[in-house]
């Protein structure tokens, strides 16, 4: 049993903001998503059908309004950024 004690935690409720943008064959690249935040979920999927989620060796959020990807490969898919 996990209990996780909500005392002294804050936070924001209410709606989500995302940005999504499709890549192709990169090693490493730079998304500038504008959602104004550190506090952001990084997805990444291919760019087949069906869609499988893929796993970049580093997600780095870089500020506020960017994100950086990399892999030890060359990858192509979708990026979605949701905070």
């Amino acid at each position: 049993v996990i209990t996780i004690d909500g005392a002294g935690a804050s936070g924001v409720s209410g709606g989500s903001n995302k940005f999504a943008s499709s890549f192709s064959s990169i090693t490493s690249g730079v998304f500038t998503h504008g959602l104004g935040s550190l506090d952001v979920v990084v997805q990444v999927y291919n760019d087949q059908v069906p869609r499988r989620w893929l796993i970049p060796d580093q997600i780095v959020v870089d500020n506020i309004n960017q994100v950086s990807l990399i892999f030890n490969r060359s990858q192509s898919g979708r990026v979605v950024i949701i905070s």
